[in-house]
């Protein structure tokens, strides 16, 4: 089945990403769409962060990567992946969340050709999973905390928190949170790579004395060596490397 349209739009959101944050940024955070369209008809939207500017990312999509996808067959899923890594090194360097979209596209373009759902098109192992709901970046507990019952009055029994730092203020937050959750609620936290390896112990042995599920991302994706200390130093589970570019990048560090 040939891939014979895409288009594209981009949002933008009237609040900036992290700029009250330690290393935040004062930028707009753009999101962009696109739609592939294939065969008799069938459609797959899917989504890109696109930071700071959704025209540009609209334009490197349609100047880069969508030349080598347009009049493609979805079955060349694999195929297209290579192509996007070579030609990434062959001085394109394209953002990391580009290829990944559309990959996720060609697979459900393919379910939609064979009449499954995507989950039984790739073996349906399971029919459910668990879930949870990441928020934005607020300034207070307060915040957090009505985020939090909002979700949970909607069913969704898992809540990750986004704080901005510094990471005393973060501790007061996470326990705010806890309080106000209960031990019902299942919480995470993700404090976007501000922290030292010392605050990071710190934070996370808080987080461990309040339950928490797990502590994303204290350091930058590529600190391979601070994650492995922290790991040592704590209990509670560590999530990190979302950021990295793919498995070719610093999978034999990872593991």
């Amino acid at each position: 089945m040939k891939i014979t349209k895409a288009e594209t739009l981009f949002c933008r959101r009237d609040s900036k990403f992290r700029s009250g944050a330690s290393g935040g940024a004062p930028f707009p955070w753009d999101m962009v769409l696109l739609r592939l369209t294939a065969g008799e008809g069938y459609e797959s939207t899917v989504s890109f962060l696109a930071s700071k500017s959704g025209l540009a990312t609209e334009e490197y999509l349609h100047e880069t990567i969508l030349p080598l996808v347009l009049g493609r067959d979805t079955s060349e899923r694999e195929v297209l992946w290579e192509e996007f890594q070579n030609y990434d090194r062959r001085m394109t360097f394209f953002p990391a969340f580009l290829p990944g979209p559309i990959d996720v596209a060609l697979w459900e373009l393919a379910s939609l050709e064979a009449g499954l759902p995507l989950f039984r098109y790739m073996g349906a192992k399971r029919t459910s999973l668990p879930v949870y709901a990441g928020g934005v970046c607020h300034e207070t507990a307060a915040e957090f905390t009505r985020e939090a019952d909002r979700l949970a009055n909607l069913g969704i029994r898992a809540y990750k928190a986004r704080p901005r730092g510094p990471w005393r203020v973060d501790m007061k937050i996470a326990t705010a949170l806890r309080k106000e959750a209960g031990e019902d609620m299942i919480l995470l936290f993700h404090p976007c790579a501000d922290y030292t390896l010392d605050e990071a112990i710190s934070v996370g042995r808080h987080l461990e004395d309040l339950n928490y599920f797990w502590l994303q991302e204290p350091f930058r994706d590529y600190q391979m060596t601070k994650y492995r200390k922290l790991s040592e130093e704590l209990t509670i589970l560590v999530a990190a490397s979302e950021t990295t570019r793919g498995p070719r990048w610093e999978a034999d560090v990872l593991m």
